[in-house]
This record gives C-alpha cells, structure tokens and sequence, in this order.
C-alpha cells in the first residue's frame, strides 16, 4: 500500500509496475495504489480535496502510459475512511467525574465501543452536545468503564464543565469504529441509528448480555 497523496510514492509504484510489465512481457490490467486518504480531525483542518489528488494521479499517469486513456490499466485506490469517517459520531453520556490529580469525565462508552485511541493513539474531537459555545476552563482525560489504564478517548483536552447524565459526542467514528468495537468487560456493544434528512432509522440494534452469551454452551 501506498499514500496517493505522494507524489514520489506514486511514479515508485508505477516504475516498478513497469518493472514487472517488462520482465513478464505482458501488461498489467489493473495497478492498485493503496490508501492513505485522511479525513480532518481538528476544526482548523481542511479535508483533502480529491480533484486535486485525482488530478495529480492522472498527470503520472499520463507520463507513464500516454494520454490515450484506453492504454491504462485499470487504476484501484482504497479510500476507505476518506468515504465513511465523518458519517458516524458516537454519542455517549456522562457517568461520572472525578478529580484526583487531574479530571477525569467517565462515560458509558469507551475502548470497548471506540477502539482506535488506545490502539494506535487515534485523536477525535469530542464535544459536550449543545455547549459549542461554552467556555472550555476544564483541562480533562475522557475515559470509558473499562479496568484498562488505556481505557481514555482523550487525554488533557480543553472541556466545559460538565454533570452526570450530560451529552459527549465523539466525533468521525465512522471507520473502523463497529467494526473495532468489542464486548470486553461484558460490555454490549451500542445501537447504530442511519439519519436520513429528517428520518431517523435503527439499522443495528443495542446488544443485550443475553445477547453476548448466546452463543455459549454452558
């Protein structure tokens, strides 16, 4: 795999296509150049404009393979989270707080139902629902329920006050967030509801204990 979005990556991939192309006298029908398309995670990121990757990606290759497009492989690319990343936000409730020596708000969603910050230390913005305005004066860790000191979907960031039963909205959970999540603690994994313009439709429904012990034969 590749990040499109390097030039020196992509004429790499392409001259060792052309590589092989020679030493098996036969054309490459398709040529996949990976993925590695990102998607904003801080208010002051821009999202990536695909016009001009895609116009980019097509000036390579008309350097290797001419202007005729019917000469070209097939060209494959993976955008994966660039398409769904920002389709999903996770909403969670306070269920706790506590102050030691820093704050830490606890919710009932957590590593269990959101992964990729303790995997891999992925950011995501996260905000009190209906307080965009408020003044952020609390520095604080977000932590889920989980007996895992990595249990924490952000560490120190700026955030309003808040109170047991309030709103968190994580956001850009949209890849790799389901399919990530797990029943770890015996924890059930969330509802998925689809918002179609003013419609609300429930596509995944919210697991039950029941329903993570079905399946054993006890």
């Amino acid at each position: 795999m590749i990040r499109i979005i390097s030039e020196k990556t992509t004429e790499l991939i392409l001259k060792t296509a052309r590589h092989i192309e020679d030493a098996i006298d036969h054309r490459l029908l398709k040529i996949s150049i990976g993925s590695g398309f990102g998607i904003p995670y801080a208010d002051d990121e821009d999202p990536l404009n695909f016009n001009d990757v895609f116009g980019l990606v097509a000036e390579i290759f008309k350097e290797f393979y001419g202007q005729h497009q019917h000469d070209w492989p097939v060209l494959c690319i993976e955008p994966g989270r660039a398409l769904v990343g920002d389709a999903a936000i996770l909403l969670a409730q306070v269920t706790g707080i506590k102050d030691s020596y820093k704050t830490f708000i606890g919710l009932d969603a957590g590593m269990e139902t959101l992964m990729r910050p303790a995997l891999y230390g992925a950011v995501h913005r996260i905000y009190k629902v209906g307080a965009l305005m408020e003044e952020q004066n609390l520095t604080v860790d977000i932590t889920g329920r989980i007996c895992e000191n990595t249990d924490r979907l952000a560490v120190d960031i700026p955030f309003p006050d808040v109170a047991e039963g309030d709103l968190i909205a994580i956001m850009d959970t949209g890849a790799y967030g389901y399919a990530m999540a797990h029943q770890f603690n015996t924890r059930p994994r969330p509802a998925e509801v689809l918002i179609d313009k003013d419609k609300l439709h429930l596509i995944r429904s919210r697991e039950t204990v029941e329903d993570i012990f079905r399946k054993c034969d006890t």
